[in-house]
């Protein structure tokens, strides 16, 4: 219900995309121009893809126990930290599991707080961002404020709405204050271990 149109295999192949998309930058270096375009065509029909998947995944976990979190790497952001994958990547199983667990009966088991509401602040740090600074902003959003709060954290973000400022991921993340959007959450070194505000 949450991947309209998807099937169960369809969410598996994409995550797997992100994984080899993470683990070529990785392996790339920091230094790195490529922009990388996954390879999933490998992918099997049936039950035999989340085999193939898992080794997907053990070659991204290898790739990631290769580096140091503060070390030097590259991202569709730019130049970054290897935190920074370690991060996204964590987003991408969580929501994609959730997505899964959420077409059978039951639903899907929620996500832990904590990585909920990192997933807030990676949205409202960078995702957003990115976004508006391919796309733009509506006029009548430019100037409003989006104010969010997680009732079981009582984590706080603030979104004001900006036209001008430019729109670079890489200063909204790592100032909280410039770029198209700017958020009022706090980020670590380059936004790759960012947490939400305290309330």
């Amino acid at each position: 219900p949450s991947c309209p149109g998807w099937t169960v295999r369809e969410v598996v192949v994409h995550t797997a995309g992100a994984h080899r998309w993470a683990t070529a930058f990785l392996q790339a270096g920091p230094d790195s121009k490529e922009r990388f375009i996954p390879d999933v065509s490998d992918a099997p029909d049936g039950d035999a893809v989340l085999g193939w998947y898992a080794g997907v995944n053990a070659a991204l976990l290898d790739e990631l126990r290769r580096h140091e979190p503060d070390e030097p790497a590259r991202a569709f952001i730019g130049r970054t930290v290897a935190a920074f994958w370690m991060r996204r990547m964590t987003q991408e199983v969580s929501i994609h599991r959730w997505d899964l667990q959420n077409s059978l009966p039951d639903g899907a088991e929620p996500l832990s707080a904590w990585t909920a509401a990192d997933g807030i602040t990676e949205l409202t740090q960078m995702q957003i961002p990115l976004i508006v600074g391919k796309k733009g902003l509506p006029e009548a959003l430019v100037g409003k404020v989006i104010a969010i709060e997680a009732t079981d954290t009582g984590d706080r973000w603030t979104l004001r709405l900006r036209a001008t400022g430019g729109a670079s991921s890489r200063s909204a993340i790592a100032s909280g204050s410039s770029g198209a959007i700017s958020s009022d959450a706090r980020a670590g070194a380059a936004g790759t271990e960012a947490r939400p505000c305290q309330a």
